[in-house]
């Protein structure tokens, strides 16, 4: 969180136990949030923030019984919103704020137990929903556990490493 000069943590997992708490990094020390609304607990779900619209978006992950999660939250810095569903369930997708677009972007990830990084699909969040964005020809191959961020000297998005489905046949 770059307006409010803090880390937010939301999640995974500890000791085989899905974590739901939020935790703020202030740069020195860490600080339990106690917010009146939050996710579920999860695991492997994709986090960026929104300097645009100040909201740290969350979105997908897995749950305690195994289900993917389709659902996208919003932290304003005191609480989490619900923002709806939007790009299917999935785990292990990345995303990033893309500074060109004033857009956030979510890319991969993997649909169900034993697909291993079969998505290829883009989605982009524009502050009043989710959208999916056309697939470029060549497409990027699928993935899953990758990292996608921002590069401002270039002014694009940038995807590296993870694995695709044929990584785990």
């Amino acid at each position: 969180d770059s307006i409010r000069g803090e880390v937010v943590l939301f999640g995974g997992s500890a000791s085989g136990t899905l974590l739901g708490d939020t935790w703020i990094w202030n740069g020195s020390t860490w600080r339990l949030a106690n917010p009146s609304s939050f996710p579920s607990p999860r695991a492997a779900a994709a986090m960026t923030f929104d300097p645009l619209r100040a909201i740290a978006l969350l979105h997908g992950g897995m749950d305690a019984t195994g289900t993917f999660l389709a659902e996208t939250w919003a932290w304003t810095g005191t609480d989490w919103l619900y923002i709806g569903s939007g790009p299917t369930a999935r785990i292990g997708a990345a995303m990033t704020y893309d500074a060109v677009g004033g857009n956030v972007m979510l890319f991969g990830g993997t649909s169900s137990a034993g697909s291993r990084g079969d998505l290829f699909d883009t989605w982009i969040w524009h502050g009043a929903g989710w959208f999916q964005f056309p697939t470029p020809s060549p497409n990027p191959p699928s993935r899953g556990g990758h990292g996608l961020c921002f590069d401002p000297l270039r002014n694009t998005v940038i995807c590296h490493g993870g694995f695709q489905a044929t990584d785990w046949l």
